[in-house]
């Protein structure tokens, strides 16, 4: 979405983007499913880790879930927007990239799973059966998408 909002990718191209995140996230649940035990009855180490999905710690609000979810996608879309996507940063992209990844998780990973993209939820919720969390992992990062793209777009445009 971010890449589609400051103009780097088309409409169609985008959706075509996104279908395939989440094809491949679904599949990937599945995946993690058959590897770790989903399909037998019982617990298992897939059943007792929710299916792989992220999860909202406990006592926090849906409306704080989904602000920490926002703030950690725009810092994410930040940082792709201004190194690998923008031709004048130096080329250290994927180095910055991992490294706000890294930093999300260790933040945001006790709070909300530190998800980041509405892909990384949906597929292992889809396979786990349990799509409560469906307004926390698209609403908050698709806020945090697009308060970033449209910043990034009409702050520090090229001129």
């Amino acid at each position: 979405m971010a890449l589609w909002l400051v103009g780097k990718v088309r409409t169609i191209e985008g959706i075509r983007y996104i279908a395939a995140q989440l094809v491949g996230a679904v599949a990937a649940g599945f995946a993690l499913k058959l590897a770790f035990g989903g399909f037998e009855p019982g617990d298992t180490a897939w059943s007792v880790a929710g299916g792989g999905s992220p999860a909202v710690a406990a006592g926090l609000t849906q409306v704080t879930a989904i602000a920490i979810e926002a703030v950690l996608t725009a810092v994410l879309v930040y940082a792709v927007l201004l190194t690998a996507v923008d031709k004048r940063a130096p080329q250290l992209g994927a180095l910055l990239i991992g490294g706000v990844i890294i930093a999300d998780i260790m933040v945001g990973g006790p709070l909300t799973g530190a998800a980041m993209n509405p892909a990384r939820w949906f597929g292992p919720a889809v396979a786990f059966g349990d799509l409560s969390g469906a307004v926390v992992y698209i609403v908050g990062p698709l806020i945090g998408a697009v308060v970033a793209a449209l910043s990034v777009r009409y702050l520090f445009a090229e001129r």
